[in-house]
């Protein structure tokens, strides 16, 4: 959660007033009980910096592999982490409906949509049976929803 969370709230004035809202999110009709100014979703917006702790666990996460799902590629600093893994031999999967700047030098493109492309990635990963069987997914194919 580099960009945190929408099912946390958080105090947009930054009194430190933090809650996890998963069950109705309801707190992000309420003012902060701290220090009563409003509320807001817990997670970075466009143009804002990333907490310095998610980056600090990101520096130490050591990562086997890096799925790629649904980016630009463009935003840092984020978008530094698949090009510098695939330079250390680490596999990089892109899951995307666009090709991106950072297509091409993957290992693997996959093209669609993620709803329809990550059901079956994580069969494939998890079950020898649809390893056994394959898919067209991974034959090389498209990935489409055709009533998209």
């Amino acid at each position: 959660h580099v960009h945190g969370s929408l099912f946390d709230t958080a105090c947009s004035a930054h009194c430190g007033w933090r809650v996890c809202d998963d069950g109705d999110n309801s707190w992000s009709l309420r003012t902060c009980p701290q220090c009563g100014a409003p509320v807001r979703p817990g997670s970075v917006w466009f143009g804002e910096a990333l907490p310095a702790q998610a980056l600090s666990r990101l520096e130490s996460f050591a990562a086997d592999a890096c799925l790629v799902i649904g980016s630009s590629s463009l935003v840092q600093p984020i978008a530094a982490i698949p090009p510098e893994m695939l330079q250390a031999g680490l596999p990089v999967v892109e899951v995307n409906v666009e090709r991106t700047p950072l297509s091409d030098s993957v290992t693997a493109h996959l093209h669609g949509r993620a709803s329809i492309i990550l059901p079956t990635l994580v069969d494939y990963i998890t079950s020898s049976v649809v390893r056994e069987q394959g898919t067209a997914v991974f034959r090389g194919q498209s990935a489409r929803d055709d009533n998209a």
